[in-house]
């Protein structure tokens, strides 16, 4: 027997945590490059990239944040649309024994091939 789990897991949750983790630890490292480093004020290549990488860390945030919250509104309203189709289904067999309506009059004889 199959079990079907929907809808499916996500790691989504863990992204976030993770990100902001990453933040905490460029911080410290930013923080102790500056307390090592006895050099006159200038431009230089390593504090350069130092605020490259964050900048693409932020990037990188803004990025999962949009994906995150287009998920949360999708999976709501899938389940919006889902609680408006009907129950019960419109299946040929249905239509066969029902017949239905085309410009108001009712149809049965093309379903019967």
């Amino acid at each position: 027997m199959i079990e079907v789990v929907w809808p499916p897991p996500s790691m989504a949750d863990a992204v976030m945590p993770s990100i902001e983790q990453t933040f905490k630890n460029h911080k410290l490292l930013t923080d102790k490059m500056l307390e090592l480093t006895a050099v006159p004020p200038g431009p230089y290549a390593l504090f350069h990239h130092n605020s490259y990488v964050h900048e693409r860390m932020t990037d990188v945030k803004t990025i999962v944040t949009r994906l995150l919250e287009s998920r949360k509104l999708l999976t709501e309203l899938t389940q919006r649309e889902d609680a408006l189709r009907p129950k019960k289904g419109l299946g040929m067999e249905n239509l066969r024994q029902n017949g239905f309506r085309l410009f108001g009059k009712k149809i049965k004889r093309y379903l019967n091939r």
